[in-house]
């Protein structure tokens, strides 16, 4: 039979017309791709621009942040701070004696 003759080929088939063609090249390597990987643009602009806000929020906490153990401290040191005023202010009551 011949390779272009119908019964010698499964059914939806069609002959090999170009064998070099086959959709595979020839100089493929097995477990590499011959075109680029598929890249979602979208997906690839938010997460570039996804890094850029951490990286400019993690310079800004260099620059303009303190820790939350130093705000609570200062907190802290604010409020006894006021109490010891609160504590030495004279009432208007004692004055008139």
């Amino acid at each position: 039979m011949a390779s272009g003759d119908i019964r010698a080929r499964p059914l939806g088939t069609t002959p090999d017309r170009h064998p070099q063609r086959s959709g595979v090249p020839e100089h493929h390597d097995e477990g590499k791709t011959a075109v680029g990987d598929v890249v979602n643009l979208n997906r690839f602009r938010k997460q570039k621009a996804k890094e850029e806000r951490e990286a400019k929020a993690a310079e800004n906490r260099v620059v303009h942040g303190r820790t939350k153990a130093e705000r609570t401290a200062e907190q802290k040191r604010q409020d006894s701070q006021m109490a010891d005023l609160d504590g030495k202010k004279l009432d208007p009551a004692d004055s008139d004696d």
